[in-house]
């Protein structure tokens, strides 16, 4: 899975893009926006083939 395509795959890309501050452990609902942004990029790639 491209993690860089959906910005989540370091804590840097994650506080720039999703204002989510490295500091502080994700919240649940957090987490849950977070595998959200990752499953519609995945939808979107399958529906391309």
């Amino acid at each position: 899975m491209e993690k860089n395509a959906t910005t989540t795959c370091f804590r840097e890309c994650i506080r720039k893009w999703h204002k989510m501050y490295p500091e502080k452990e994700l919240s649940q609902v957090q987490l849950d926006y977070l595998v959200d942004v990752i499953m519609t990029w995945i939808q979107k790639e399958m529906e391309r083939g």
